[in-house]
């Protein structure tokens, strides 16, 4: 598909890339609507098996937050994080060497991390602040699901930028100059100012508001402890779960980068990268919206 991409004309082309975004968006839409919820579920309860039983009870303050890191590492198997999961991966390839990722993944999670202990320290206030929320599926699919679908939007407005139909939201690629003579922007700060707006989205959108029972039940611990200090330690726990995953799939990811051939064609190809992370996250967008808004049921009361 990159050799395609480089070299068929009508794709360079505002017609061509409008294609390219209307027919990523149809694929992302009907991947939605025929999105398995009995698979993702055993997914989700497969991969929680081999840590713990999914219907664990949290009896102290170290169980309590060490089953927030693993229900936000296991969090990718189900589409309400999935899709920005999924987004993120193309960080890997913006890094060149192992250091590199390492801080681009420790911003990352850092920023993670900051805001879902934000969110502990919230809901560990009195409850009356939070009454009706804390522990209700319904009350939080309710939340979820407008949240998703326009966080959704978002994406597939993002990936119109990338494919150059409106102005770029997102950072550009940075990668190596063709000889020294050549420079080029590849300042760190680039790249760590994508990682932290990239976590920040995450955290604050797919990753704090899930429906899942045991999640909801980790909500509930830590609302009835009522201190806010373990409030942050265990959501932020859960977001250093939810970068933890990310951070192992991108070391994959980047490994497999690391061909000469490759970086050489990525070092020449940069526009192509960005119209093939358009179509990925029109895509990606295309399904959370589809899903949570044709195909989703809010829990009955």
């Amino acid at each position: 598909m990159s050799v395609a991409l480089s070299n068929v004309r009508p794709l360079t082309s505002t017609t061509g890339r409008l294609i390219l975004l209307v027919v990523a968006v149809a694929a992302g839409f009907v991947g939605g609507l025929y999105w398995s919820l009995e698979i993702s579920a055993w997914a989700y309860e497969g991969f929680l098996k081999l840590f713990a039983d999914p219907g664990i009870q949290i009896t102290s303050l170290a169980m309590g937050v060490a089953v927030a890191y693993l229900v936000g590492f296991v969090h990718v198997t189900t589409i309400c994080y999935l899709p920005a999961a999924l987004a993120a991966m193309p960080m890997a390839q913006d890094a060149r060497t192992d250091r590199e990722w390492l801080k681009t993944m420790a911003v990352l999670a850092l920023t993670m991390v900051a805001v879902t202990a934000v969110w502990g320290v919230l809901v560990s206030a009195p409850s009356s602040v939070f009454a009706g929320i804390i522990g209700s599926r319904r009350t939080v699919s309710m939340i979820m699901q407008p949240t998703l679908i326009a966080t959704g939007v978002l994406m597939v407005v993002a990936a119109a930028g990338e494919l150059g139909l409106i102005r770029r939201m997102l950072p550009g690629l940075h990668t190596p100059p063709a000889s020294v003579d050549v420079p080029a922007d590849d300042s760190p700060r680039t790249r760590y100012r994508r990682a932290a707006i990239m976590g920040f989205w995450m955290a604050a959108t797919f990753g704090i508001v899930c429906p899942k029972p045991l999640y909801l039940g980790l909500l509930v611990y830590v609302a009835v402890i009522g201190n806010a200090a373990y409030g942050a330690l265990a959501l932020g726990a859960y977001g250093l779960g939810l970068a933890s995953m990310i951070a192992i799939a991108g070391h994959f990811v980047m490994r497999a980068s690391r061909a000469a051939r490759f970086r050489a064609w990525l070092a020449s190809n940069e526009e192509t990268f960005h119209v093939v992370q358009g179509v990925v996250f029109a895509a990606l967008g295309a399904m959370a919206v589809s899903f949570f808004w044709l195909k989703y049921i809010i829990p009955p009361a």
